[in-house]
């Protein structure tokens, strides 16, 4: 049989507990962080299938808070390492800011613009982080 490696950094802060992932391996055992570095906790995983589900979850006060949204996929064949944003709090709307001036470019062609914000951008991740542009 095959052995998969797969790298999962979650980007979380620190000060509001401890990060373990759980899979679909054993939804109730908490896999250990290799490593805790600011606000990344990187994971480790070793597996005889090419690719598993796994979800972040919280510990804090003897308490599990599972992150929300879906379960993510992990493709261990791959060898591409993650990187997941997870969110814990009930709000899971997306933040729109108004309609932006337009930005001229330089054919002259004016273009407006909307910034989305995936839930708990602004509530729980606060760390700077490069941001993503899609077009």
């Amino acid at each position: 049989m095959n052995s998969y490696k797969q790298s999962i950094r979650v980007v979380y802060p620190q000060d509001s507990g401890r990060i373990a992932l759980r899979t679909d391996h054993d939804w109730d055992v908490n896999l250990e962080a290799f490593r805790r570095n600011g606000c990344t906790t990187e994971f480790r995983i070793e597996t005889e299938r090419p690719y598993f589900y796994f979800k972040p979850v919280l510990l804090s006060n003897a308490t599990t808070m599972w992150s929300r949204g879906e379960n993510c996929l992990a493709v261990a064949m791959s060898g591409a390492p993650l990187k997941v944003h997870p969110f814990f709090r009930e709000d899971t709307r997306c933040s729109v800011c108004e309609l932006m001036p337009p930005l001229a470019s330089p054919s002259g062609v004016q273009h407006r613009f909307r910034v989305f914000l995936p839930p708990g951008l602004q509530r729980e991740h606060t760390e700077p982080e490069p941001a993503t542009v899609y077009k």
